[in-house]
Formats: C-alpha cells, sequence, structure tokens
C-alpha cells in the first residue's frame, strides 16, 4: 500500500500579488472620492465643485441632457399626440366656420364644387368618397373619424391611418414621412398633409433625370475643357 504524498502549497507569483492590487485599488476609488469632499461623504455621493471653479485640473464641461419623453396622452379620449406644425392650410381659407357657419346647411351630394373651393378635384378612395366622409359636417374647423370621433386638424394623421395603418405606423416610428428632433428627445412630426394633397395624394409623375456622373467621367470631363 503506497502512501499518499503531500500535495504542495501554492506558490503566489507577482502576477497574482498585482491582481489582488488593483482590485483593492478599484474597490476603494469610492471611498477615497467621498472622502475629499465632507459634504459629500455625508450625502452619499460626491458632487462637482461649483461652475467656474479652478480645480486645477481640466476644465468640467456642463453636458446638456436629453430625455427620452414618452408620447403623451389625451386627457378626452385617451389618444396618441405628437408634435406637429399647423397643416398648411390655403390663404384666408381656415377656420372654415367663417363662411360654414350653420351646423345644418350642408350638401352631401357629390358635385363639382365652385366658389372658393373651385380648384379641388377629390380623386382620393372610392368614387363615392364625398367631403363629409373626412370633413365634420356640423362643425367644419374639425375631422370626423368613421366610428364618429371628431378630431383637429392638427391630428389628421388618426383620420389618414384609418384606410392606411402601416403608413401610419411607419410614420410614427419616423420611418415614412419627416420626423426631426433630437433621436433620443423630443421630436416634431411633418403631416401627412404637408407631403399629399389631401383630395388628390397621388404624387403625379415626373420625367426620369439622367443618373450623376460618376467621378471618373466627371474627371474626363474636366480634362476635355482643359484641352479646349
Amino acid at each position: 500500500m503506497t502512501r499518499e504524498q503531500p500535495r504542495p502549497a501554492p506558490r503566489f507569483t507577482a502576477r497574482h500579488v498585482a491582481m489582488v492590487a488593483g482590485i483593492l485599488i478599484v474597490a476603494s476609488l469610492p471611498f477615497l472620492v467621498l472622502g475629499a469632499n465632507p459634504a459629500s461623504r455625508a450625502a452619499g455621493t460626491a458632487t462637482p465643485p461649483p461652475r467656474g471653479t479652478d480645480t486645477g485640473d481640466v476644465e468640467l464641461v456642463e453636458l446638456l441632457e436629453f430625455e427620452c419623453l414618452p408620447v403623451a396622452k389625451d386627457e378626452t379620449v385617451g389618444e396618441e399626440q405628437y408634435a406637429v406644425p399647423l397643416p398648411p392650410f390655403s390663404k384666408d381659407v381656415f377656420p372654415c366656420t367663417r363662411c360654414h357657419d350653420k351646423p345644418d346647411d350642408f350638401n352631401p351630394t357629390p358635385r363639382n364644387l365652385t366658389l372658393d373651393h373651385l380648384g379641388i378635384k377629390l380623386v382620393h378612395g372610392p368614387r363615392e368618397q364625398w367631403c363629409y366622409g373626412c370633413h365634420n359636417p356640423t362643425d367644419r374647423d374639425t375631422l370626423r373619424l368613421a366610428g364618429g370621433r371628431t378630431v383637429s386638424f392638427t391630428k389628421s394623421y388618426e383620420l389618414c391611418g384609418q384606410c392606411h395603418g402601416p403608413k401610419l405606423r411607419d410614420w410614427r416610428l419616423g420611418i415614412h414621412g419627416r420626423r426631426t428632433g433630437c433621436w433620443n428627445g423630443k421630436h416634431e412630426y411633418l403631416l401627412c398633409v404637408h407631403c399629399h394633397d389631401p383630395h388628390a395624394p397621388e404624387f403625379p409623375a415626373v420625367a426620369p433625370m439622367p443618373r450623376p456622373k460618376t467621378p471618373a467621367e466627371i474627371r474626363l470631363d474636366h480634362n476635355a475643357e482643359n484641352e479646349q
């Protein structure tokens, strides 16, 4: 029967000592910072010196903080709201109630419009679509959704989203349309009607243009001009 040999004692090298010392230094940093400022030690957090104080170190720069604000909620109907500019109304056309001041005075029959609406040609949706599919007949300063709820013109995206749901989803995410502002802060959105005519939203066809010249082609043109 053989006797079990005793295990050798662990050897501590300079590498082990350096690792332990590094861990202790990192762990003691918060106590060193708090110890430099009695007031901070009492509060439990380190406070920087007042702005403009000469600390002998690198000048402290006050960073601007951008807060990612949640979408506000309407207190009455709970619908989402987005920061948008005013719609691009035609000159002297809003408020509509300056002319349409009688709630019961509206004609639901499709027809060719006259007077101030002479330039409107409705090419949007099915042929039976008419003004009051979107405009509120009893209050022309508002829009009316399919369910009967009214919204302001600055929330017209809700109206458009009833038929164009995927576009509304992309608009909310900043994929469709135009959204400006901070990536993690306040945003402002352009409404659908800032790009699309609400009465004829399809963009007209445009003539195709030649592609941009490549750098090599630009150099050839430049050399040809110099040779002349």
